[in-house]
């Protein structure tokens, strides 16, 4: 946990991005609407959030497809994304921040030995603001969540409609609540500290921030994968002519995104992301219990 209450930090005034913003509110229902700026629960998402998240591409492929998510943290020049969207130590990345039109170029990736998560270091001067915070990227991340709470999720999914064909997606915020928290080993082997969300994870959103409406330059966790099941909802048997039978099944699956909790890899993000002296100081929470 952290000596700091990460409920009251700063606001910078409303975002007024240049494109529009889909707002899912997927917690009961599933509802969206789009708007120039964002709003939840009459708390806006503050423009350095809209500026702090972008896309990763790979500069080496011939076509510059998205690869996932991903957001600026303690540094203007080092971000946050899940591992499985960097997957390749031949490709040079290189992010795009739609909401400035920043483009930076990675120098060096550092993925986590265990966890979905990694390190883009880039080149560029790292900004600061006279009390020596990052200008635009999140502060820091904080461990103090409670089971039930709500969140906030922004990201640039590339499954959903989109109004152009560019090949950067649609910006997307979603607002859910943690239904479990709890270890968690994925079929690819990662193992860390989950977040179960109330909502799915779009391909995409991958690299994400998720932090709270009323902490927004706190993060909370990053979006990794879904957990998926299914429901059958018919079943019919059929006898075919030579008397083989076969059954016939409809089924509804279940998506619930997950986040890896930023506390459960809050030692190597210490050792590794830049902290200014005096800051924030990330508390390493069990990923086993």
């Amino acid at each position: 946990m952290l000596e700091v209450n990460p409920r009251c930090p700063e606001h910078h005034g409303v975002a007024r991005p240049p494109f529009g913003v889909d707002v899912a509110v997927m917690s009961s229902g599933h509802e969206s609407r789009s708007a120039g700026s964002i709003t939840c629960h009459n708390e806006p998402v503050v423009a350095n959030q809209l500026d702090a998240v972008g896309v990763i591409y790979a500069f080496s492929t011939e076509k510059m497809d998205p690869l996932g998510s991903c957001f600026l943290f303690r540094s203007d020049v080092t971000a946050l994304t899940a591992a499985h969207c960097v997957p390749n130590n031949d490709h040079v990345y290189i992010i795009l921040f739609p909401n400035t039109k920043k483009v930076l170029k990675v120098e060096r990736v550092e993925r986590h030995p265990i966890a979905d998560i990694a390190i883009l270091f880039c080149a560029g001067e790292d900004t600061r603001t006279e009390q020596s915070r990052p200008a635009i990227a999140f502060w820091d991340g904080v461990g103090n969540f409670t089971l039930g709470e709500e969140f906030v999720a922004f990201g640039y999914p590339t499954e959903g409609p989109t109004e152009s064909a560019e090949t950067v997606p649609v910006p997307r915020v979603f607002i859910g609540h943690f239904q479990r928290i709890m270890p968690y080993v994925s079929p690819r082997g990662y193992r860390y500290l989950a977040g179960e969300l109330s909502i799915p994870a779009p391909g995409g959103l991958s690299g994400g921030p998720v932090f709270r409406r009323g902490a927004q330059k706190m993060v909370l966790g990053m979006v990794a994968a879904n957990l998926e099941s299914y429901a059958v909802t018919d079943s019919v048997l059929t006898v075919d002519d030579d008397g083989k039978q076969y059954r016939e099944e409809a089924r509804r699956v279940i998506r619930y995104g997950l986040a890896v909790m930023l506390s459960g890899v809050g030692d190597w993000l210490n050792e590794r992301s830049p902290r200014r002296e005096g800051g924030y100081v990330l508390r390493q929470e069990p990923s086993d219990q």
